[in-house]
């Protein structure tokens, strides 16, 4: 995966965490999907961990989700999906700061 840097940090963050929601949700995903669900999901997950770590990503998120047809019934039928995804994303991260601020030659304890 490849993020450009000629976009502010804010949006490279957001492109990432779409990125990894597509990896984790569509990547060899059993079952059927079309391209509007798996773009809103993604995009959706994407604000979520964005917000959780403080991005105003709100403007640029709506209108790319409302480009896919996402609507509150779209995002109803996806919203476990979504949820339980941004929280694996959000954990990850939070885990791999912590390890990041341990004191050196010491894990962070389960």
């Amino acid at each position: 995966m490849e993020i450009a840097n000629t976009y502010a940090t804010g949006q490279q963050a957001k492109t990432l965490a779409h990125e990894l929601a597509h990896e984790t949700l569509h990547w060899n995903a059993e079952g059927s999907f079309t391209r509007s669900a798996a773009e809103l999901e993604a995009e959706a997950v994407a604000y979520v961990v964005c917000r959780h770590f403080g991005l105003d990503v709100e403007l640029r998120a709506s209108r790319y989700i409302a480009l896919w047809g996402g609507d509150s019934a779209a995002l109803r039928e996806s919203l476990e999906r979504i949820a339980t995804t941004a929280r694996g994303i959000i954990d990850d991260a939070d885990s791999d700061a912590s390890a990041d601020r341990a004191p050196q030659g010491q894990g962070v304890a389960a």
